[in-house]
């Protein structure tokens, strides 16, 4: 009997608490670290970030899932399960049961939860936010000690807080138009938005196809994904503070 796990599954990577003095330099991993910067920083609160038993290693091996396009990281953020379990489905037997999990882009294969799939593959919003909050508590400690290729395999290395700031663009791109004035979020619905009446509108879906992005599920869920809004005045502040102070102009009289 085949029945449906309901819910993702996790890859664990160590128990060690971040030491309260970090000293990471450049090191070879097949995840791709850069930079020799020594730093010497507190270590963020463990209970302020989703990963704070995360050590340097195992940091960079789970982020190298969240940013591998053909697992975690989609064009609107990062999907709830893996595209990997498309092809390799998930599979554990208990008490002769056989429970398994595929990877569903858009809405369940199943009718399990009311056919409610936010967890099993599309981009959900409060995970989205969770990871970015994480990774960027992360970039407060490591700086510019620790980079990772973004996207895997790209040869582009950022530190966590560029992490950060890449992860919230795509999340924020699912409500903002295109060269065509497409936006990710419509779809097929596009034509109906696009119309001057209705460009205005802004929906709230409940989840995000985990290929496309298109939305799905209740529109107006205002309660998780208006975290959004967080997003956004997040990445204007870090972009305020990104701007040099202006250097007042001195006269000299003589």
């Amino acid at each position: 009997m085949d029945e449906d796990a309901g819910t993702g599954c996790g890859r664990g990577a160590g128990d060690g608490q971040p030491q309260p003095v970090a000293d990471v330099r450049q090191r070879d991993l097949r995840d791709g670290v850069g930079g020799g910067e020594r730093v010497r920083r507190a270590p963020p609160d463990p209970g302020d970030a989703v990963r704070g038993d995360l050590g340097a290693e195992a940091q960079v091996r789970v982020v190298a899932f969240d940013l591998n396009e053909e697992e975690f990281l989609s064009p609107g953020g990062i999907r709830a399960l893996s595209k990997y379990h498309a092809k390799n489905p998930y599979s554990v037997t208990i008490d002769n049961i056989n429970y398994t999990i595929q990877y569903d882009p858009g809405d369940s294969t199943s009718n399990l939860f009311g056919g409610n799939s936010n967890w099993r593959g599309p981009v959900w919003m409060p995970i989205n936010y969770l990871i970015i909050q994480s990774i960027r508590k992360y970039g407060l400690f490591y700086g510019n000690a620790l980079k990772v290729q973004c996207p895997a395999g790209s040869g582009n290395y950022l530190n966590l807080e560029e992490v950060a700031d890449f992860l919230t663009r795509r999340v924020i791109s699912l409500f903002q138009p295109d060269a065509a004035g497409h936006i990710p979020q419509y779809g097929n619905y596009n034509w109906f938005y696009q119309k001057p009446e209705n460009r205005d509108l802004n929906l709230f879906y409940e989840y995000f196809h985990g290929d496309n992005g298109q939305g799905l599920g209740a529109c107006q869920q205002t309660g998780w994904t208006a975290l959004l809004a967080e997003l956004i005045n997040e990445q204007q502040r870090r972009a305020r503070e990104s701007i040099p102070a202006a250097t007042p102009e001195i006269t000299v009289v003589t």
